[in-house]
């Protein structure tokens, strides 16, 4: 009984060291389209703020409808792929410097199709409501 508290016990204290949760926007970088006949460009989306969870094996991008996973330390990969259209993304936090990168590939999508690679601010830490169940 003894070693399943314990087990348990670390179980908790793990799972809980290993969550994070961010809110991130003023996304500025680079892209290359096809809409712009693959040039490299000027990007952002410096209007839209993003959730980030981690959470164990588990990853949440939101707004997103993609699979997400976590990847690197403090980063999550989201992909989806129906149809003969896919996008691949990946997330990355680095909260000692307050920053995001954030890159995306689309595919499929014909005048949208492109790769686009962008740094934004973390602009606050979430509560623990906001960390996926």
């Amino acid at each position: 009984m003894i070693r399943f508290l314990s087990v348990a016990l670390l179980t908790l204290t793990t799972s809980s060291a290993l969550a994070d949760c961010y809110v991130v926007g003023n996304l500025k970088g680079k892209g290359f389209r096809a809409a712009e006949n693959w040039q490299l460009g000027d990007d952002g989306l410096s209007n839209q703020q993003f959730i980030i969870e981690i959470y164990g094996q588990t990853a949440k991008v939101s707004p997103n409808d993609m699979n997400c996973r976590p990847g690197l330390p403090n980063g999550v990969i989201c992909k989806s792929s129906k149809g003969g259209l896919s996008a691949l993304e990946t997330w990355t936090v680095y909260p000692e410097d307050n920053t995001v990168i954030f890159t995306k590939v689309r595919s499929g999508l014909g005048f949208f199709d492109g790769a686009m690679m962008f740094k934004g601010d973390i602009l606050k830490r979430c509560g623990n409501d906001a960390l996926i169940n």
